[in-house]
């Protein structure tokens, strides 16, 4: 049994979940070829494993997301999931755990 703390119950600090972080990439054509990491070292994208190509109300003049993500394979090993925000040309990272 679990004792009474005797304290008011309460919402914590509310954290969003898997906020993209924005990034900077280089590219040749569409394709990332190099992403900056945190520390400032530039590194090799070894491998484009997939591509997907997303986009909310296409159905509509509306068109709110559109965005081009690319599943990488880093030059130091690391996977890491990368997308292409084609509405405000910029480039974030996107994590799921």
């Amino acid at each position: 049994m679990v004792n009474d703390p005797r304290t008011t119950p309460r919402a914590g600090a509310v954290r969003l979940l898997n906020t993209p972080i924005p990034i900077e990439v280089r590219v040749d054509g569409n394709r990332p070829v190099a992403m900056k990491e945190a520390k400032g070292k530039w590194l090799r994208v070894q491998r484009v494993d997939d591509v997907v190509h997303a986009q909310d109300r296409w159905w509509s003049a509306e068109l709110t997301q559109d965005r081009l993500y690319f599943d990488l394979v880093l030059s130091d090993g690391k996977q890491l999931t990368v997308f292409r925000d084609l509405v405000r040309d910029a480039w974030f990272k996107q994590r799921y755990a």
